[in-house]
């Protein structure tokens, strides 16, 4: 059923994208972030130019700021993404594991699978995320500091 976090400043419900209640839907309505987590996970062995971090998601709406997607710790700005990505429409954003490794997550021992932080009027359904082979070298978006 719908969740709203204890503050208020989040809530989730299950959607109807691509088949029954097969998404996700976040609703920002101030400062806060989600975490997807499970058992722990050993990255190391992905740690090159091949593979990365596949969020598939369809953007609802823009929010008031930034938009983060962070990794074992470290954060990264994905705004412009946002901002590109068609509004209402499925896509997805790739990060290479060896952008979140440079800057500094421990990618031996990760608890958060992602977590996702922005602000209010921001609103995403979430489909997938994984660790996908991609086989080119993507760039890094800008470190949160």
């Amino acid at each position: 059923g719908p969740l709203t976090s204890p503050g208020g400043l989040l809530a989730a419900r299950s959607v109807d994208v691509k088949a029954q209640e097969d998404g996700k839907s976040f609703v920002w309505t101030g400062p806060a972030s989600f975490h997807l987590s499970g058992p722990y996970a050993d990255l190391t062995r992905q740690l090159n130019n091949s593979f990365a971090l596949r969020v598939e998601w369809r953007v609802d709406a823009l929010g008031t700021g930034p938009v983060q997607v962070a990794l074992g710790g470290k954060a990264f700005d994905i705004s412009d993404w946002i901002k590109a990505a068609p509004k209402g429409q499925v896509s997805s954003f790739r990060i290479p594991l060896r952008c979140f490794a440079d800057a500094g997550a421990n990618l031996q021992k990760l608890d958060y699978a992602l977590s996702v932080t922005a602000d209010k009027g921001f609103a995403a359904t979430l489909l997938n995320t994984n660790v996908q082979a991609v086989g080119e070298n993507l760039p890094c978006p800008p470190a949160v500091k």
